[in-house]
């Protein structure tokens, strides 16, 4: 997939309706907004959100880790990876 095809896909998500009407912003892009609101998604809301892609990756408060939300057939697979600092020990 290439950028185009996905910022064209994201760009429909830039705006959300709330239940009563108000239009705002939603930060999908934001690793604090994807944190908080993928793991509340149901299964179709994830898949619409993820469109064609196969996952979504944000790093974690502090930035000493990365998590990745990933298609799992029914449901959404979450996995977390941990960051070391140019020649840490591994």
């Amino acid at each position: 997939m290439t950028l185009l095809q996905q910022r064209l896909h994201f760009k429909k998500f830039l705006r959300v309706r709330t239940e009563d009407g108000r239009e705002l912003a939603f930060r999908y892009y934001d690793p604090r907004v994807l944190n908080i609101h993928l793991p509340t998604c149901t299964a179709d809301e994830f898949y619409t959100l993820l469109g064609p892609l196969t996952a979504l990756v944000a790093e974690q408060a502090g930035g000493g880790s990365l998590r990745m939300f990933g298609s799992g057939g029914i449901a959404m697979r979450v996995h977390e990876y941990a960051l070391r600092a140019p020649g840490a020990a591994a």
